[in-house]
């Protein structure tokens, strides 16, 4: 058991040597689409807003990398709407060089969704849209995207994440929301 212990501290020492550690902002679209049982159609209402976000791409190997990361989405709609999401993103990634200052990465991976706030105001009446039970605050994403790194210090990604659980909680409705990201980063 201690070989084990030692062996797996090792290799998180040797791979976080070729870590990285990324800061990015950027702009974000949320996407709501719902349904109502036996009622025919989709809903759809989109908030738009801008994120700010941080990762830490850890080297398994020349290509292949794991990203865990951490951010916060502020979110902005119709009806003054105002909301707040964290999101802890775990990026599985593969990257080439495309020149010798560019690499194109690709990744997959899921991430979990914590809705901090979330208000409305409604005939100039403030609505906490948490404090009924009928919606949740969590969230597992399924994400796709891609990178482009310049001269190993800047990045542009572009990132869509899907929704898989339901975020009415009555029974008649369900509602799922997608995420799209285009941001900008820094990488130390």
């Amino acid at each position: 058991m201690k070989k084990l212990l030692l062996f797996a501290a090792a290799l998180f020492a040797v791979s976080t040597i070729n870590a990285q550690v990324t800061a990015y902002v950027g702009y974000s679209s949320i996407k709501s689409s719902s349904t109502v049982r036996n009622v025919p159609g989709t809903a759809t209402s989109t908030v738009n807003g801008f994120i700010i976000q941080g990762d830490y791409n850890i080297s398994l190997s020349d290509e292949f990398g794991v990203a865990p990361g951490l951010g916060l989405n502020f979110a902005f709609g119709d009806n003054d709407y105002k909301g707040i999401k964290a999101y802890i993103p775990i990026d599985f990634n593969y990257g080439v060089s495309v020149s010798d200052d560019i690499k194109l990465s690709a990744f997959v991976g899921p991430t979990l969704a914590l809705g901090l706030s979330s208000k409305s105001k409604v005939a100039n009446v403030e609505i906490n849209n948490y404090d009924n039970d009928d919606i949740s605050r969590f969230d597992i994403l399924l994400g796709v995207g891609c990178w482009l790194t310049f001269q190993d210090k800047y990045r542009l990604a572009v990132a869509y994440r899907m929704g898989m659980l339901d975020q009415n909680k009555t029974d008649v409705t369900t509602t799922k929301e997608n995420l799209l990201t285009l941001t900008l980063g820094y990488t130390f």
